[in-house]
């Protein structure tokens, strides 16, 4: 049973992932989801159900008001801070940005 709610969780993070990293194709203009960006937020709560029923509270929530800085609060139980921070840098500004970012953080 234990192994369903590991698979559950490593779905969860995936989806959080591709949420995030495909920004413009789930987000509009004013970081609100799209449709397809709703689409996969509702299998991101059917998961949440599944694996993590206690916070399902905050899945209602970011359904009503499906803001970035909403679905920020449900990654945060799921990623690191780091990784939420990678993925949204190379969502947001691609991969040659983040490259650069991390050239000069070894300065």
């Amino acid at each position: 049973m234990e192994n369903k709610g590991s698979d559950s969780s490593k779905l969860i993070r995936s989806y959080l992932r591709v949420l995030l990293l495909n920004f413009y194709r789930f987000f509009s203009k004013d970081c609100v989801l799209n449709s397809d960006g709703r689409k996969l937020l509702n299998d991101i709560a059917r998961e949440v159900a599944k694996c993590e029923p206690h916070l399902m509270e905050l899945v209602k929530k970011v359904r009503k008001n499906p803001t970035l800085e909403n679905i920020l609060k449900l990654t945060k139980e799921f990623l690191s801070e780091d990784e939420i921070s990678e993925v949204i840098d190379l969502g947001v500004y691609g991969s040659v940005s983040s490259y650069k970012y991390r050239a000069c953080e070894k300065c």
